[in-house]
This record gives C-alpha cells, sequence and structure tokens, in this order.
C-alpha cells in the first residue's frame, strides 16, 4: 500500500510540477529533431536513496510530445484516471522542457537522456527521480 502512495504521489506531483515557474524563455529551435518526440511510458522510480522501484501494473502513466508542439499526459492509477493535454518547448537552459496546459499552468522539467535514449529521467520532488521509457 505504502508503494501504490508514493506513486500516486509521484504521479500527482508531476501533474503538478513547478507549477510556479514563469518563465517562457524558450529556444526556437527545430521541435522535429528533438529527442523528446514521442511516447513515453512511466515504468519506475529512484526512491530517495537512489534505489529503483518499478511502476506497480496499475500505475499506467503515459506522455506524448508531438512534432507540432503539442503535449498529452494520460494516467491510469489504479483505476483512477486523469490528465491534461498543452503544448511543449525545449527552454534555453539545457535540458529543460516546459509544458503549457491548456488551463494556462506551466510546468518545467529537467530531463536527462539514457540508454541511447530510449529511456529519460526527471526529478520530481525530495530526491525521487521518475523514469519514462519511450513506447
Amino acid at each position: 500500500m505504502k508503494k501504490i502512495k508514493s506513486i500516486l504521489l509521484l504521479v500527482c506531483f508531476f501533474l503538478i510540477l513547478v507549477s510556479c515557474s514563469t518563465s517562457s524563455n524558450t529556444e526556437s529551435t527545430n521541435p522535429t529533431a528533438d529527442l523528446i518526440i514521442g511516447n513515453w511510458k512511466l515504468i519506475g522510480y529512484n526512491d530517495a536513496s537512489g534505489a529503483y522501484q518499478s511502476a506497480q501494473d496499475c500505475i499506467k502513466v503515459y506522455e506524448k510530445y508531438e512534432a507540432n508542439g503539442a503535449f498529452t499526459l494520460t494516467a491510469d492509477q489504479c483505476g483512477n484516471t486523469g490528465g491534461f493535454s498543452g503544448t511543449w518547448a525545449k527552454t534555453a537552459v539545457a535540458n529543460q522542457y516546459q509544458v503549457t496546459q491548456t488551463n494556462g499552468t506551466v510546468d518545467t522539467a529537467i530531463i536527462t537522456f539514457m540508454d541511447n535514449n530510449t529511456k529519460y529521467s526527471t526529478p520530481v520532488f525530495d530526491g525521487i527521480i521518475n523514469i519514462y521509457q519511450k513506447q
């Protein structure tokens, strides 16, 4: 049960990830060449001690970054569904991406690509790092 609560907290936190950021310093580079483009699935997270924890089977979080700048997040947290859509852009800060939800909320995150760019990690809070895999 503790593991479910931890993952639910991680997913909820991502949904409001750094919402206080109002930076709009986005790059005007060609987004079609960006590594983030594609469909990604949350596969687990590194806890505060650095130990990897797999996402439970009933936790399904998907992110879709499109070349036209569209973004969609869908989540099924053991029967509790949700998500949002909006736009994404790479910022002028190295490895930082910005998602603007259709409701105007702006989220930013530092993303580290790994395993030949088939996975990425992003810190969420208190030393927790979410890990996504390209689908």
